[in-house]
Parts: structure tokens; sequence; C-alpha cells
């Protein structure tokens, strides 16, 4: 996450190659893919000696805040790994005593179970709205969108006062307003493409239908993720990023199609391939389904050849499904279809 604050003129570079792990064997990146960046950049005149050291102690500082938080460390110590030549040098006493500094000014403030790793996002906007002025409430929906971590907007926003911010939002987080949810960190470019399994969630209070759909989508060869509570659904999704979900239309607390509606809000789950689950066929359950942002309505029963079918579909991009939901929503005999069998549409 530093990249982008430190080391600005490389940060698009270091985003195609998070795109492209790929790209790697040209930088011949081997193991310590992050310091062998650094040389590399540093060499090629693209960064500093400066900035370089300002990257590193951010680094080292954020791992030693870490390590006092932790109940517990697991250290792995790897022998055989060669580094490249001394980037830097850095005041390791003093950098510890800064964390060690931050942690107990942290503790004071009584965020010892926040993490500062964690993003903000705001749940409940329209009572965060009464309680804001509106300017203030654009900027707050702009920034707290779950992408960017208290770490990351208390630099941008308070030169790095990692107190100063967490304090400021905190009163919004004790009345629910805003949650802190977990953000994955990036994977190593250098891990292999092709032994990326594909993740597939499902939203379903039924423990029936999700194991149903476990066996389903692990018969495919995909993982599998099952969430009951549809409460915790977004910060669930944010921690796993799936790459595809299936939601269940009926739901005690949220429906399918209003959850749906608030994913799409997050940019993260914009172009996540959404499948709701629906017991009901007519013509309004396929214009709430498109309303609402959802790709795909597959109809219940669920039936294991729509379910393979609608992965296929949104996992391989060279597939395509012959019934659009364009198409089933002008034939009249589709909404007629019996229930026996289920009918399936694509946005």
């Amino acid at each position: 996450m530093w990249v982008g604050i430190y080391l600005p003129q490389v940060k698009e570079e270091f985003l195609q190659l998070r795109r492209n792990p790929q790209l790697k064997s040209d930088l011949q990146i081997e193991q310590c893919w992050e310091y062998e960046l650094l040389d590399i950049w540093l060499k090629q005149g693209k960064i500093d000696a400066k900035q370089v050291n300002q990257f590193i102690t951010a680094q080292v500082k954020e791992i030693l805040f870490d390590i006092a938080r932790a109940r517990q460390v697991k250290i792995e110590y790897k022998p055989d790994i060669v580094y490249s030549s001394p980037l830097t040098l850095i005041n390791s006493e003093q950098i510890t005593a800064e964390a060690w500094q931050e942690w107990e000014e942290w503790q004071k403030a009584r965020l010892a179970d926040r993490s500062p790793d964690a993003a903000p996002l705001i749940i409940k906007p329209e009572e965060l709205k009464q309680k804001v002025p509106q300017k203030t409430f654009a900027g707050m929906i702009k920034l707290l969108n779950g992408t960017k971590t208290v770490r990351e907007l208390s630099l941008e926003l308070t030169q790095q006062n990692l107190i100063k911010f967490t304090s400021l939002v905190k009163g919004y987080i004790d009345t629910g307003l805003i949650e802190l949810v977990e953000v994955s960190d990036f994977s190593s470019p250098i891990k292999e493409i092709d032994t990326y399994v594909p993740l597939i969630a499902c939203i379903d209070d039924s423990p029936i239908i999700c194991q149903i759909m476990e066996t389903i989508v692990k018969d495919c060869g995909y993982r599998f993720l099952a969430i009951s509570d549809e409460l915790r659904a977004v910060n669930i999704l944010l921690k796993h990023k799936p790459d595809l979900l299936f939601l269940d239309y009926i739901m005690p607390k949220v429906n399918g199609y209003e959850l749906c509606g608030m994913l799409r809000k997050v940019p993260q789950f914009a172009e996540l391939p959404i499948v709701i689950l629906t017991a009901h066929q007519n013509l309004l359950e396929q214009f709430r389904g498109k309303i609402s942002g959802c790709s795909t309505l597959i109809y219940k029963p669920v039936k294991a050849e729509v379910v393979k079918a609608t992965i296929t579909e949104h996992l391989n991009p060279n597939y395509t499904q012959k019934n659009s939901l364009s198409n089933q929503m002008t034939n009249d005999s589709a909404v007629n279809q019996s229930k026996s069998e289920p009918l399936y549409f694509s946005v």
C-alpha cells in the first residue's frame, strides 16, 4: 500500500505487475519480490535512495507495530534465500521506539481492539447523512468505501497521524454507522497463474442449499465459500474476494436484490458476477434482478446442470449462454414455464 504514497512514479508499473504476474519474468524477479523491485527501480533511476529509505522504514515500522499488537508471533526463517545488495541503512533502535510509542498511544486511545490494517466502510449511509454536513458526507462516501486501510487514510488525510484519524472515525464505528472490514493483502506477483483456483461464494441462510451448492461447485473443481449471515456478507466477501457469487433471494434480514444493490456500490464488487437464486418465475423478478445489478437469475429448485452452466459462463469468457435475460423477457412462454423446469437468465 505504501508504493502509491512513497513511490508515486512507479505506482502504475507496480499495479501492472500485480495484474499480470507473468511480467515478473521480464524483470528477473525471484523470491524477495518487493525488495528486488526496489533494487531494480533504484538502478533504473525511477526512484531515489531517499524514497527507498522512507519506504523500507515505513514497512519495518508497520511490521513492528503489528508484532506489538499480536498475541502470538510465528517467525519463519529461510536461510536459503539470497538477498540482493543492501539498499539502505535504517536506525533500528529509533524505529522500534517509534513503533512501540505508537502502540502505547493506540492503547491509550482505546483502540486496541481495532486493526489499522482494516478499511473503514460506511454501512448505514442514510443515517450517517443525517449526522454530518453534506460536504463532509460526500467526502466520507468517497473515501470510506472499504478499499483503503486506516493506515493509508491516516497518511493521506492527517500526515501519518494514525491515532488522530482513527479517533475521528471511532465514534461512527462504535455506533454502527461505519464498519472496519478486513482487506486482503496483495498476493505475490511471483505466484504462477495456472495454480490459482477460482473461489465461488454462496450467501444463503439454508444449510441445505449451501451443501447442495458446495457439492456442485467442488465437483467442477472450484473452491467454495458458504455465508449464512447476510449482514456479515460484505465483510466476509471483502476478505475472501470470490470470483463468482450465488445469492439467495429470500433471507431473514435483507433480501437478495437489496444485498446485490449494496454490493454493487462497493468498488471491489462492481464487476463481480452475482447470481440470484429465486423460486419466483415472472417478469417482475426479471426486472428486479436487472435493476439490482445482478448478472444472472436461476430458478429453484436448483439443478446441477444449470449451476454448472452458470459457472462456466462467468468463469470462462469463451462460453456463451443461449438464453439471455433480454430474450427471455420478450418470451411469454418462458414466464409460463413450469417450475419443475428451472429457467436460466443472463443479464
